[in-house]
């Protein structure tokens, strides 16, 4: 029971971060979590045991979750901009926050409409995605052992935004030399694609996850998830080009 009290998080953010945290830190050892640190006591020394000793393994309580992902949001980009950072650590952290926002998004949207805020996070997302892309050529490859192989919707959207993202980078240094490519460009393809399937949260879960060949009337109201998606999305007043790829 004790096991599930406790998430594993990665000390990188915590050591590549000036920025205050809000949640206690745990190691575990001896078959128990000990107390490592306090959001009031975390000093410099014990930033540098964590990189001096290759600590990897640290956790936090369940309940400061939010508070977790919150500093995540606020601090990924810092992270993504350290060249001491292995692009492998990036990606991981940057996948695995990428699916509790979407998941989240998800959830939400299955039991009412998604709004103007639930955009902005998005756009962060994207914006991370594309940095992380831009920086490193080959940062692709580090995401691929990460790509989950379900097809859970949110799963799905945030793989669909990855590769949608990378294939524009790599399809426009290969075609447009040195011309820079527009930031806005990127956010549109890629919360496009994180909102490609929007609409299926208002299909019935049971014919989404139907393990067998769907019947013809399943199969139409399976068909109707785009015009779904339409409608939803105009409760968070996208560009025409975004609600396009809806």
């Amino acid at each position: 029971m004790i096991e599930n009290q406790y998430l594993h998080i990665s000390p990188l953010l915590l050591t590549t971060s000036e920025q205050k945290f809000d949640f206690n830190i745990y190691l575990f050892q001896n078959n128990n979590y000990i107390l490592y640190a306090t959001p009031t006591n975390f000093t410099e020394e014990h930033r540098k045991k964590l990189v001096d000793n290759g600590i990897g393994n640290i956790y936090i309580d369940n309940k400061d979750k939010l508070t977790y992902e919150s500093f995540v949001q606020n601090n990924l980009h810092i992270l993504l901009d350290n060249p001491e950072v292995p692009i492998d650590h990036k990606a991981e952290i940057l996948y695995d926050h990428s699916l509790i926002v979407i998941e989240k998004f998800y959830n939400q949207i299955s039991k009412g409409y998604p709004t103007k805020e639930s955009y902005k996070k998005l756009v962060r997302i994207v914006d991370n995605i594309y940095k992380l892309f831009d920086n490193n050529l080959n940062a692709i490859q580090s995401l691929r052992n990460l790509i989950v192989k379900n097809y859970k919707e949110y799963v799905h959207c945030i793989n669909t935004s990855l590769y949608a993202i990378s294939l524009l980078i790599h399809h426009h240094r290969e075609q447009s030399g040195n011309q820079i490519l527009r930031k806005s460009t990127v956010r549109q393809i890629g919360v496009g694609a994180l909102l490609h399937d929007i609409g299926k949260s208002k299909i019935r879960q049971n014919i989404l996850e139907k393990s067998g060949v769907l019947t013809p009337k399943e199969f139409e109201e399976v068909k109707k998830h785009p015009i779904h998606g339409v409608e939803m999305c105009q409760y968070m007043d996208l560009d025409q080009s975004v609600a396009q790829c809806v």
